[in-house]
């Protein structure tokens, strides 16, 4: 007689499903979530990331969560996170994940509505100028 006992496998991989990051995202809000590939089907698994720099984000059970310190960050900083899944049985895996500070479409619109602003405050004290200037060229030549 052949007895088969299953022994705990330790987790081969982790899934993180966050390509980028808003740069105006608030704090606590969601980035991502994170999955273990594990033979073990029926293993639950806990999670702790470590950034750098650190507290850019947090986890909170498989979901990542925006730290107080993205604010620090520009779009286009890439942000890598050591992140370790540990199963029931006390095995444990770690992999490095990235995800990239992006800005957001409406800081972008902030950025050109403020723009506007500016070029049509200059439009208008240049039309202003033109107005003082040619009415006084005006008086000069009669």
């Amino acid at each position: 007689t052949v007895t088969l006992t299953d022994v705990n496998e330790a987790p081969t991989s982790i899934v993180f499903t966050a390509t980028a990051v808003d740069s105006q995202a608030k704090a606590g809000a969601l980035v991502g979530s994170l999955s273990t590939v594990d033979e073990d089907t029926d293993d639950s698994f806990t999670y702790t990331i470590v950034t750098a720099p650190s507290n850019v984000f947090y986890v909170a059970g498989r979901q990542v969560l925006v730290g107080t310190a993205l604010a620090d960050l520009s779009p286009g900083a890439v942000v890598t996170m050591n992140v370790t899944t540990t199963d029931d049985g006390g095995l444990a895996f770690t992999q490095s994940v990235s995800t990239v500070v992006i800005r957001s479409r409406n800081s972008i619109l902030a950025a050109l509505a403020i723009t506007t602003g500016v070029l049509a405050v200059a439009a208008a004290f240049a039309a202003a100028f033109y107005v003082k200037s040619t009415s006084t060229a005006a008086t000069a030549a009669s």
